[in-house]
């Protein structure tokens, strides 16, 4: 028996977004369609199905944060099914993506299963966003800068259910693209999953019969590192997780001037201290914490995990 897909209407407008560290949005792709949308989810089955939105960017651009707008299918809550988030950015290939998450090392970016610590997932009724991606962390700290030319993102949730089940998320498509593009969004079913035999890169034109302009999401680009700046990217912190001595290891020459360690709530940890490049964390809960160094080469902050 072919399954056949009915994606869910929602109304959400995208609108402008205030946010801090000196980010410019690049991209803002709404308000939302109310009847067109693509399922966008990937299995610890190994199965998965994927949405995909074109993107052009005119000068050479370092990407900051990302914001993905669409609906739980099937439950109001991701809860325990949720793994991770995922963004995947392409070259174009006359018209589609060089390749899809099927394929590893196809994507120029190619962030698996995000930790949500890098992350907003906001869930309500009829809605189920994941939004302020911090790209560069979730990079390990190195900046992603793309030069100009002409792009496909997709951005997909991790689940620990099957791709058709109840972590099914859905990522809306959107009436209005800003800039405005030629290229409709994609659909991609490798195993088809859903019966259509999308199991190519397939326009959701095609797949709906009517224009789907593109997805709803946003891109806020950040100010490109200076080369000192970009040798911190260069720190390694072994181990990580840790279950008591953290080693940082800084490029040559750096100095620190000042470092903090906060709980995941921001939440400064007043008797942690960096003492020649070591912290001590054996007396922290397990768990996610986030550490801040001030240096003559510019703001270092990782992620310390306590196991």
């Amino acid at each position: 028996m072919i399954k056949k897909i009915t994606f869910y209407a929602s109304a959400f407008f995208c609108a402008a977004f205030t946010v801090s560290m000196a980010q410019t949005t690049v991209i803002e792709r709404g308000p939302s369609d109310p009847h067109h949308n693509v399922p966008s989810v990937k299995s610890t089955n190994g199965t998965g199905v994927y949405g995909a939105d074109a993107f052009v960017l005119t000068e050479e651009t370092a990407i900051g944060q990302l914001d993905f707008y669409g609906t739980n299918w099937f439950t109001l809550n991701l809860g325990s099914l949720e793994i991770g988030f995922n963004v995947y950015i392409y070259a174009d290939d006359n018209g589609v993506p060089a390749g899809d998450p099927t394929q590893p090392g196809t994507g120029i970016v190619e962030l698996s299963d995000i930790n949500p610590f890098y992350y907003s997932h906001i869930e309500y009724p009829q809605q189920s966003n994941f939004t302020n991606i911090r790209m560069t962390d979730a990079n390990g700290g190195q900046q992603i800068i793309l030069p100009p030319g002409t792009y496909w993102i997709t951005g997909f949730v991790t689940i620990s259910s099957p791709p058709d089940g109840n972590g099914m998320w859905v990522w809306d498509a959107c009436e209005n693209p800003y800039p405005p593009l030629e290229l409709s969004p994609l659909v991609n079913d490798p195993y088809n999953i859903f019966g259509g035999n999308w199991t190519q890169w397939t326009t959701l034109t095609a797949v709906y019969g009517e224009v789907v302009p593109s997805l709803t999401w946003t891109m806020r680009s950040e100010e490109i590192l200076s080369t000192q700046e970009n040798q911190l990217s260069e720190t390694k912190i072994y181990p990580n997780p840790a279950k008591d001595i953290v080693h940082i290891n800084l490029p040559a020459d750096t100095q620190v001037y000042k470092s903090g360690l906060f709980d995941i709530t921001g939440k400064m940890i007043n008797n942690i201290h960096l003492i020649d490049n070591t912290l001590n964390i054996s007396s922290l809960p397990e768990g996610i914490y986030l550490l801040k160094i001030e240096t003559s080469k510019g703001v270092l902050t990782r992620k310390i995990v306590r196991k």
